[in-house]
């Protein structure tokens, strides 16, 4: 993953200079990646909540880079470099 910290601002600050294709897909596979996670720790259960939120704004993210619509969820994360992303 490359947010090891499962935080979304983290994840958007690395994937910022990358062109819109590879955002889509980073962003996919990130995704992807954390869901997976939230099931290998069922017992874990405050680190898989932590982990299916960011998931869940991963999905966010995408529908946003793809639409330009922000959801309720990724508007009150406050990541500030989201303006800073290529949208289609």
């Amino acid at each position: 993953m490359l947010s090891a910290n499962a935080s979304l601002t983290e994840f958007v600050d690395q994937i910022a200079e990358q062109p819109y294709d590879a955002i889509i897909l980073m962003t996919d596979r990130e995704a992807t990646e954390a869901q997976r996670q939230c099931y290998k720790r069922e017992t874990a259960s405050n680190q898989n909540g932590e982990m299916e939120t960011y998931a869940l704004l991963l999905k966010d993210l995408l529908i946003y880079i793809r639409h330009g619509v922000a959801t309720k969820a990724l508007r009150s994360a406050n990541c500030q470099g989201l303006m800073q992303l290529p949208r289609s």
